[in-house]
């Protein structure tokens, strides 16, 4: 029966579908790498943001009319009065073609992009996108020949889909014009990256202090709408032309052959197949320019988006400037300048946060630092070495008490450095640490947020107590571990093969938190508008074809096609703007 045809062909056309999209290892991935030989050399952020300054002009203005054309072909489409003889199907139907042909023509880069991608054997979404045009193209010139049709051709969604097309080159071009302008105004410049620190567990954002060298070339990857339609165009293909045929079997409509197919084909390029990625990002590359931030395109958003844990090291959160030290005591017959020297040295070697202040130490006493051997980590963050081959210790009064070291009463004080020598206390050095209320509401931000940071400082005055106080924040929910895996996961520096995921301008937490947070909201919301793009495509394949085998040419027509990709379009749209940039 007609019912039962209708229902196996559709399910087995979902279930080919579904098999096709399951080879696939994901949806969801970055662009594949390219080969840099074939890429040649990267050119600079400063270049690059001039020749797409200097592009953006011209594509503007070629999608400014093609929406013009689009409009025109929409009126004419959607049943409203025409004058004179574009009331016979034939002649408008030669109209919307030739109006369909004007747009193809201004979206001409799209059309032999997508064509000549088909010449080797490789599909596309900008193939999509031409094939879309040339069905309609050819329903149109049937039509307009005198064979007989139930409606007009499907022109004016072709075109409408062929102008959000262009728009969304626009969209990306002012996006990277945006980033690229950003990271070369910046005189310093942090990346993100998406790295596999020592002691495992995925992967982690790591802020670094480099330069942007293979920003440009990730923002210029493939987004996710072009990976997804490049998975699914494959098989979107042969799928509308199987149903078309199936339709025009079960009504024997053969003389509609044409339209059907075209009619089914226009839903595998939705208006939205190359906008659901440009539009929320151009929107984010706005907001994150006003920050001196920016993101590196899907490739850069895509590992953001996977990294679920950030590293936060000592300067994320106090900067070198922001530790000092308020006063210094030496005790017994110690020489205060080899004390300071000793201190200056180990604390050096351990890299934290108090080498500011130390190092400022030692230039207003005139000292130097002093080669240290055997440098150690205690389990409780302690610090131990050989200098001048002498038994040094640097820590808390808890690790001097570990390690016998005697204390009395009264010089016990917290964010306190003490220094042994041979087990014997030489000095004490009084720490003060002036909160960034910057770096509070960074905290607050990654308590409520669905990232976990992960805390690898060395300062050993830094624990979850002292930070709490300091920025008046709970720290139950944040990850600190022990010393030796803070220093070893503080310690992963960028590889070679590492690419930026985001470049920043600003120093401390509250930037690197503002970014890590925009990029995994971001990158939720790409996938959110680029799935319902490729599920329009699909759903609307199998309601036209449903359509089409019930005989119903009175709803399978061009007006309940366009509204169909409005709908679609105008809920990825609310979605972008919606989305809270700040």
């Amino acid at each position: 029966s007609l019912g039962e045809t209708v229902r196996g062909t559709a399910v087995s056309v979902l279930a080919f579908i579904g098999m096709k999209l399951g080879q696939s290892r994901s949806f969801f991935t970055a662009a594949p790498p390219e080969e840099e030989d074939d890429l040649g050399a990267e050119v600079s952020p400063a270049k690059a943001a001039r020749f797409y300054e200097n592009r953006i002009h011209g594509i503007k203005l070629r999608t400014r009319a093609a929406f013009a054309v689009t409009l025109l072909l929409l009126y004419i489409s959607s049943g409203f009065p025409v004058p004179g003889s574009l009331n016979s199907r034939a002649v408008c139907a030669a109209v919307c073609t030739v109006l369909l042909l004007t747009v193809m023509i201004l979206g001409l880069d799209v059309i032999t992009s997508g064509l000549l991608i088909i010449g080797r054997k490789r599909l596309s979404a900008n193939s999509l996108v031409a094939l879309s045009c040339l069905f309609s193209v050819i329903d149109g010139f049937l039509i307009a020949c005198g064979l007989e049709a139930p409606g007009l051709p499907f022109s004016a969604v072709s075109a409408l889909t062929m102008s959000f097309t262009l728009l969304g080159s626009v969209l990306n071009c002012r996006s990277d014009n945006l980033a690229f302008r950003m990271a070369a105004s910046s005189k310093r410049l942090y990346t993100l990256s998406a790295e596999s620190p020592v002691s495992g567990g995925g992967i982690s954002l790591l802020k670094s202090a480099r330069t942007a060298d293979g920003f440009v070339r990730r923002a210029e990857e493939a987004g996710p709408d072009e990976l997804i339609f490049g998975v699914m165009a494959p098989v979107l293909v042969p799928a509308a032309l199987v149903l078309g045929i199936i339709a025009a079997a079960v009504t024997k409509g053969w003389s509609f052959l044409a339209h059907i197919v075209s009619g089914i084909f226009v839903f595998a390029a939705p208006s939205a197949i190359l906008f659901s990625f440009a539009l929320p990002f151009f929107i984010s590359a706005i907001s994150l320019a006003r920050h001196g931030s920016g993101i590196a395109g899907w490739s850069g958003l895509y590992d953001m988006g996977k990294s679920k844990d950030m590293v936060i090291t000592d300067r994320d959160l106090f900067s070198e400037e922001d530790v000092n030290i308020r006063s210094v005591r030496i005790l017994g017959s110690a020489d205060a300048g080899e004390v300071i020297s000793m201190a200056a040295s180990i604390i050096s070697a351990s890299g934290c946060s108090m080498n500011g202040a130390f190092f400022r130490l030692l230039q207003k006493g005139g000292g130097t630092y002093l080669l240290v051997d055997d440098f150690k980590l205690h389990e409780s963050g302690g610090l131990m070495a050989l200098i001048n081959g002498k038994d040094v210790l640097c820590g808390s009064s808890g690790f001097m008490q570990l390690m016998n070291v005697r204390l009395v009463d009264k010089v016990l004080y917290s964010n306190c450095v003490y220094l042994a020598v041979n087990e014997v206390l030489c000095g004490i050095f009084e720490m003060e640490y002036t909160a960034d209320k910057n770096v509070r509401g960074a905290l607050q931000r990654l308590l409520a947020s669905n990232r976990h940071p992960v805390f690898a400082i060395r300062d050993f005055n830094l624990t979850p107590t002292m930070l709490a106080h300091q920025f008046d924040t709970p720290t139950d929910g944040f990850d600190f571990p022990s010393f030796p895996e803070r220093y070893a996961v503080s310690s992963v520096e960028p590889t070679e093969n590492s690419k930026p995921a985001a470049i920043l301008s600003k120093p401390g937490l509250d930037a690197y938190a503002e970014l890590s947070d925009h990029g995994m909201r971001l990158y939720e919301l790409v996938r959110l508008c680029t799935s319902l793009s490729a599920a329009s495509a699909v759903l609307g394949m199998l309601l036209m074809f449903l359509f089409f085998c019930l005989g119903s040419y009175g709803v399978a027509n061009v007006t309940s096609a366009i509204i169909y990709m409005l709908v679609f379009l105008l809920t990825e749209t609310v979605l972008s703007f919606t989305f809270r940039a700040d």
